[in-house]
């Protein structure tokens, strides 16, 4: 069962590089409407920065978030950085917007089960869209009880990851 967990979370892990190339590939293309990041194009070795020091302008938004939904802020600040590159107005080629890269369905579907009182229109608005899908990654981790598991989740949707489980392609 940990081989197949293993292989699952290695195709899902390399299905998420692809999408970050794809959508690296689109902004420079020019076939999405987005405005580069207004960072520095190093990418963030968040085990090297200092306690306290600043990492982008949302810190005190998904710092709030981490500690709301108790998952680990460097958890949070990758998947942020995969998903937008901290970028809240990004749209991926599928639908996907904001920060943390919501599906309208999972967005109102989160809002829901959450009790949020937020509308669509809302998902780039960089406090919504982390609050809601810090609760989504959150409900992942949940359903899974692994860390990996909920990542790939969050990327490619529970019934994938579920489905990808229980498929004895992946059994030793």
């Amino acid at each position: 069962m940990k081989k197949k967990i293993i292989v699952v979370v290695e195709i899902l892990l390399a299905a998420a590089i692809l999408a970050v190339l794809v959508t690296i590939v689109n902004v420079l293309t020019n076939k999405e409407d987005v405005e580069e990041p207004d960072r520095d194009e190093e990418v963030i070795d968040y085990e090297e920065i200092p306690e306290g020091a600043p990492i982008s302008k949302y810190d005190a938004i998904i710092e709030s978030c981490a500690e709301e939904f108790d998952i680990p802020l460097g958890l949070l600040y990758a998947v942020i950085e995969c998903e937008s590159s901290f970028r809240p107005e990004c749209t991926s080629s599928v639908g996907a917007k904001g920060l943390m890269q919501l599906m309208p369905a999972t967005f109102s579907d989160s809002c829901k089960w959450a009790g949020f009182d937020y509308t669509y229109d809302q998902v780039t608005d960089p406090a919504v869209n982390v609050r809601v899908g810090s609760y989504y990654l959150k409900r992942m981790y949940n359903m899974f009880d692994d860390g990996e598991l909920a990542v790939a989740a969050y990327n490619a949707g529970p019934g994938n990851v579920q489905k990808w489980l229980k498929n004895e392609e992946y059994e030793e």
